[in-house]
């Protein structure tokens, strides 16, 4: 699910198990504009639901296109994949904004 908005756009889903239930201390990476970012799913110094992960981008450059490849990894030391990368065509935030509701679901 998208949203225009190009004032604080941002990347927004969910770790789940199996069953649907939420899953914390997951390292989701998220690659984009030459950038690598990581985030853990649940952080409660965030404030975040179970399971839940964001990126904000505000502070690059939203209005260029790029690849968004978001992917579930061994930690933010250890790239080794966990997932299948999941590739958004992000078309900037005059076409798209925040990306929201993203599950990644193991199996």
């Amino acid at each position: 699910m998208e949203e225009l908005q190009c004032a604080h756009p941002y990347l927004q889903g969910w770790v789940r198990d199996a069953d649907g239930n939420a899953l914390n201390g997951v390292t989701v990476q998220w690659q984009y504009w030459n950038n690598t970012e990581h985030a853990i799913s649940g952080d409660p110094e965030l404030v975040w639901q179970p399971g839940e992960f964001k990126f904000t981008y505000y502070g690059s450059n939203p209005h260029t296109a790029t690849d968004f490849i978001l992917q579930v990894t061994a930690s933010s030391s250890d790239p080794t994949p966990l997932s299948e990368p999941l590739v958004i065509h992000y078309a900037g935030c005059d076409t798209m904004g925040q990306i929201t509701n993203i599950v990644f679901k193991q199996r």
